[in-house]
């Protein structure tokens, strides 16, 4: 991962255009992409769109997007141009959102892929209590902060 930067919520419209070539039948379409960006700029809510980008030498080579709410942070949909570029990606996000702080990181729905990489499958209820205590707003002056 030395070879590449990751930049957060830097190029939400490219990454999530990118992302909606790659649902591969999710039906994320670039008006998703767009409800999305301007739900996101009349704000305040209570979750936060936010993205991630890969880079090497200044090209995009891997990206997602999802939300933040309190201490957690929701991967909706992700692309990558090689597979090591998307490892990268995962590993740098989950050291970026320890790093900041956060709770949990909600991959979505259970893969062998995800269960290769590390991530630990939790049934609905004890999803749903890890949830709820990390998606409270973090108060004032507490660890989970992000760049303007």
């Amino acid at each position: 991962a030395r070879n590449y930067q990751l930049r957060f919520d830097g190029d939400f419209a490219p990454i999530g255009r990118r992302c909606c070539q790659n649902s591969r039948g999710m039906r994320l379409s670039v008006r998703v992409i767009e409800t999305l960006e301007d739900i996101q700029q009349t704000g305040p809510w209570p979750v936060r769109m936010v993205s991630f980008g890969l880079y090497q030498r200044g090209l995009l080579l891997a990206g997602e997007f999802g939300v933040v709410s309190g201490r957690v942070y929701t991967s909706y949909a992700g692309f990558h141009n090689t597979a090591s570029a998307g490892k990268a990606r995962l590993a740098l996000t989950a050291l970026y959102l320890q790093e900041q702080g956060f709770a949990f990181w909600d991959l979505g729905m259970p893969t062998a892929h995800k269960r290769n990489l590390g991530a630990r499958e939790v049934g609905r209820g004890e999803f749903g209590e890890i949830h709820r205590a990390a998606a409270i707003p973090p108060s004032p002056g507490s660890s989970v902060s992000f760049p303007p």
